[in-house]
This record gives structure tokens, sequence and C-alpha cells, in this order.
């Protein structure tokens, strides 16, 4: 697994060669008495970094993957479909809903979840205010923003909760029929 310790040690190394290629007084030619102690020590500093990396704590993709399937697990088979997922908060719009626009697309569905935005990306089929009318509504809310449930249709029902071990606050999957 590569993390950003090693890499960026790696990075700092081959900066530091290179900028001795430009000094007068120094180049990457260095006696071997130099070149020895400072590759050694190079070598053994990524080796440690690497060594003593703090693991990254995947809780966070777990949770987004739990979203995922249970909102997946209720849309059941899509047959070409479309479904409309509407972050309604930070973490459900940059986390939770791109994770179960992925699982409906997988399940056969056409998810239209995207914000539109002035740059064109050639994603407008994408953007939630593309779905046709009458289409499938999943809302995912977070616990910790409770105004931005105010907005959500008084029809949507509860299709699961599910709780962030590794920050405050639950992620809810509510679903509105369509037609």
């Amino acid at each position: 697994m590569i993390t950003w310790l090693p890499v960026a040690a790696f990075t700092w190394a081959a900066l530091s060669w290179r900028g001795l290629a430009y000094l007068d007084a120094a180049t990457p030619h260095l006696p071997a008495k130099i070149a020895l102690p400072l590759g050694g020590g190079l070598v053994a500093g990524a080796v440690a970094a690497a060594a003593l990396v703090v693991q990254p704590n995947w809780t966070e993709m777990d949770s987004m993957q739990q979203v995922a399937r249970v909102a997946g697990d209720d849309l059941g088979a899509g047959e070409g479909r479309a479904v409309q997922i509407n972050g309604l908060g930070l973490v459900p719009t940059l986390g939770a809903s791109p994770a179960v626009a992925w699982q409906a697309h997988r399940q056969g569905w056409e998810p239209h979840y995207l914000t539109p935005w002035r740059f064109p990306e050639h994603a407008e089929h994408l953007w939630g205010a593309s779905a046709p009318e009458g289409t499938e509504r999943l809302s995912i809310t977070v616990s910790t923003e409770p105004d931005l449930v105010k907005g959500m249709s008084a029809a949507a029902q509860e299709v699961g909760i599910i709780r962030m071990p590794h920050r405050e606050g639950e992620l809810g999957v509510y679903r509105e029929r369509g037609d």
C-alpha cells in the first residue's frame, strides 16, 4: 500500500539530489565516502517511514459503502429506469451520493446525482435537474445538519440509518417513489 509519507520522502530526496546537480562545487557524482552514508541514510529513513506510517482509517469508506448497499437493496434492479439522488449536506453530497449513484448504475439504474455548475463537463445527463419527471428519488441526509432536511418531500420514506463511527452523526437514506 502506498501512503503519502514514503512518497514525500522520496520526492524530497530526488529534489535534493537534483538540486546538487546545479551547484558548482557539488555534483550527483559525489565521492563514495559522502554518497554511501547519504544514500544509506535516505534508504534507512524511507524504510523507517514506511514501517512507522499510520495506516489510513477505512471507516469513512465503509460507511459510504454501507449507505450504497442499503440504498441499492431497497432500489432493486433498475432495468434502465432513472433515479435522482440528492445529498443533503456536505458528507452526503460529496461522499454518499456518488457511492449510491455507482451502486445504482451497477444495478441497471440511470443515476442523476450531480449539481450543475457553469463549467462545461459533458455530464449534463448526470445532473439531478436532468432527471425525467416522475422519477424515483433518493435523499441522503446527515443528522448533524437537520436544517437541510426541511426541504425534503413529506412523501419520502426512511430506507435506513447508517451510523458513522469516524465522525459525529448518522446518515439517513430516504426514498420517494416515482410514477
